[in-house]
């Protein structure tokens, strides 16, 4: 393996490396966030529907 081959797998190797971290960081986010969403979608209100349109 030639010194521009391992400097391209290395930066491959990072690439991996910082998406593996981000994606634990929206794991992280997602299970910090979901009961607090869930809590202010409950506590708004009933929904309110759209009569069906006239023909």
């Amino acid at each position: 393996m030639d010194n521009q081959q391992f400097m391209a797998q290395m930066a491959q190797f990072t690439s991996l490396e910082q998406t593996q971290r981000l994606n634990g960081k929206l794991d992280q986010l997602i299970t910090n966030q979901g009961p607090r969403c869930s809590r202010s979608a409950s506590s708004a209100g009933p929904s309110k529907s759209r009569p069906p349109p006239a023909v």
